[in-house]
């Protein structure tokens, strides 16, 4: 056989590769293609073949143009890719494209043809026209045997077409490793095309044709979102308006410029010249007028008021600047410096102290009558740290007060009296200690401490030290088995051992009696008990109160008490407390309680034989996030538990800084 017969043979499959391909990308991009055309392309490529070979072989190559002509092909719909080797993966299909295919069988100059895709190929006949094994190169052959091997799978006399949703494709299961990749794509993409029964076959190989004709499915896709995407986005004329404007505004942007290069040296400066990373500063300033009104000063219980009370209207203020400080982000040192001019009034009873006072705390509030006279002094310096999930520790060298842990229950804080702050059995412990906190769930937590003096706890002397100071040591079992309610049972003991030098039992609340039952020259000892609740009808009412039973024993001798001697303390509270009333953040509150009051002792001349009552109600409304006044008032009814005394009212309006 002549040399140009040969190239003729040679070149029918590639011929009939170039036909499918055409044809498996035209039915992908869902593009008409009519039978005509196709078989006409073939046979132009054809003719001008046969045109450069001799007389004696065109017969051979015109065999062959023939059975183009009688050659059908079924269109493909889909293509596969395996990304490896092994044929363990695969990579989901995209829909072909007629123009890449084209281009890659170099027939890029045909116009486009249509096909009528019902057509089926004829294995015989395509078997005739194949030349032998041994001379086809191999290249070709499995391109012809693989769009002979498609054309036979097709089951469905149309193609599926473009797939929009997934499970369409029948052999893809949501379990597939590629699923969601599949649905992307198809959903999100649009370029993915099924078989004809419905199939993605995606466990099969692909060729390089099939390969680039799904990938530039794909990146037309992608093109299409991207046109539509920024269709919108800034013109020409957009750009040339703002260079406009950059000309007129050149000489305030330039100052601008110099503005923001002298606000980066002032920063760089600050965060050089700092003062510490892990400090950080709070605050809170209160400024307040308070005045008290009544006939008389008040007397202790038995005795009859002889003194007119004559107070006169203060104005008076009170800073505290709190320095927390964190070494690991979960603890705090807090180092709190305070001062202020507020002072006692001259009433005759501490039951109308009020709670924002500056007076020096040595331990157990048992020095309240000494203003700090403006001097700055240290309020407090306290560390605390967690040991675990539930528990936190507190280490006090001045200044910790049980409320800082053990929960006070009382929904209506923010008071303007010292008594309606809390259950006056807390204030047996405060001052240098420690302290724990344990919140073993939700509902469940258990306090301790142990506090006192730090007057007494910092001197080594006898009756002093430590563990044989004043102190009080303090637990707490809290239960809140919902949100809605909260109750607690406290036990204080307390003990203070030196004459003269600060026995409080009641932590300057009550009358004078109760604060000291056996006088101020025995020493003396106490167990505290206490019960305490809330319950919140709604997010803005809640009902409060506690009930307190403190017993005294005299642990010496004194001038009017015994070694022994013992006494009974009891006092009582209610509170409503209004959140939000008004607008968030302020607070209605009303109190109304009994304050400590003695009423059994052994030593007789120091009994409480009448009952006060103690009458409370304050408004805190939040002017800004930082900025609150509080006006309040209370009232006292027979101070000193001495129906004798003439009944005593405090007014004050307060307003708070806080940053």
């Amino acid at each position: 056989m002549s040399s140009l017969l040969w190239n003729a043979l040679t070149a029918s499959p590639v011929i009939f590769g170039a036909s499918l391909l055409f044809v498996n990308s035209a039915s992908a991009s869902q593009t008409p293609i009519t039978e005509t055309v196709t078989r006409q392309t073939a046979i132009t490529i054809t003719e001008k073949l046969t045109a450069s070979v001799e007389p004696a072989d065109q017969d051979n190559i015109l065999r062959s143009q023939m059975l183009i002509e009688k050659s059908s092909f079924s269109p493909l719909t889909s293509l596969e890719i395996d990304s490896t080797s092994s044929g363990e993966s695969a990579i989901p299909t995209a829909s072909h494209s007629s123009e890449t295919v084209a281009k890659e069988s170099n027939l890029s100059q045909l116009a486009s043809p249509t096909i009528n895709p019902t057509l089926e190929l004829a294995d015989s006949t395509l078997a005739q026209a194949m030349p032998a094994p041994e001379v086809v190169p191999a290249e070709s052959t499995n391109t012809l045997e693989q769009t002979n091997h498609y054309s036979n799978d097709s089951t469905a006399d149309d193609p599926m077409g473009q797939v929009t949703n997934v499970s369409q494709l029948s052999d893809v299961s949501p379990g597939d490793w590629a699923y969601e990749a599949l649905r992307s794509l198809v959903e999100r993409y649009g370029c993915i095309a099924g078989y004809p029964d419905g199939t993605f076959r995606g466990n099969r190989a692909t060729t390089r044709y099939e390969f680039a004709a799904g990938l530039n499915a794909c990146l037309q896709q992608v093109e299409r979102l991207i046109a539509a995407s920024t269709e919108n986005f800034v013109t020409r004329e957009d750009l040339e308006t703002l260079q406009r404007l950059v000309q007129e505004f050149e000489t305030e942007l330039a100052t601008l410029g110099t503005q923001v290069d002298t606000l980066e040296g002032r920063v760089a400066f600050i965060e050089d010249h700092q003062f510490s990373t892990t400090t950080q500063l709070s605050g809170e300033v209160d400024i307040g007028i308070i005045d008290a009104f009544g006939d008389t000063v008040a007397v202790p219980s038995g005795q009859t008021p002889t003194e007119d009370l004559d107070v006169n209207t203060i104005l008076a203020g009170r800073a505290i600047l709190n320095f927390d400080t964190s070494f690991t982000g979960l603890d705090r040192l807090r180092t709190k410096l305070e001062g202020g001019n507020f002072s006692a009034l001259s009433t005759g009873t501490d039951m109308t102290l009020y709670d924002f006072d500056t007076f020096t705390r040595t331990g157990s509030d048992v020095v309240t009558t000494v203003d700090t006279g403006n001097d700055i002094v240290l309020g407090s310096l306290v560390y605390q740290f967690p040991i675990s999930r539930i528990a936190q520790i507190f280490i006090s060298a001045q200044g910790l007060g049980s409320d800082a842990i053990a929960p006070q229950l009382n929904p209506a804080g923010g008071n303007v009296s010292r008594f309606g702050q809390r259950n006056p059995i807390y204030r047996l412990s405060d001052g240098a200690g420690i302290g724990a906190n344990l919140q073993f769930s939700k509902a469940l937590g258990v306090s301790f401490s142990y506090l006192g003096n730090t007057a007494f706890f910092s001197n080594p002397d006898d009756d002093r030290g430590l563990f044989n100071g004043q102190f009080g040591a303090l637990a707490q079992l809290t239960f809140t088995p919902s949100d809605r309610f909260g109750m607690a049972f406290t036990y204080n003991r307390y003990y203070s051992p030196q004459p003269g030098e600060g026995i409080n039992v009641t932590g300057n609340t009550g009358s004078g009696f109760a604060q000291t039952p056996f006088g101020d020259d025995a020493a003396t000892s106490a167990n505290a008990y206490g019960i305490e609740a809330q319950y919140r009808f709604s997010p803005r009412l809640a009902i409060g109160g506690w009930v307190g039973f403190t017993d005294a024993q005299a642990q010496s001798d004194g001038a009017i008490a015994n070694e022994g001697d013992e006494a009974e303390i009891w006092n009582y509270a209610v509170t409503l407390g209004f959140p939000d009333l008004g607008g968030e953040g302020n607070l209605l509150g009303i109190i109304f309680g009994m304050p400590p009051r003695i009423r059994g002792n052994d030593v007789a001349n120091r009994r409480d034989f009448d009952t006060s009552y103690h009458i409370e109600a304050f408004y805190r409304y939040r002017l800004t996030d930082n900025i609150a006044i509080t006006p309040g008032a209370f009232v006292i009814l027979n101070p000193e538990h001495n129906d004798a005394n003439d009944t005593i009212f405090v007014g004050t309006f307060r307003t708070t800084f806080t940053f």
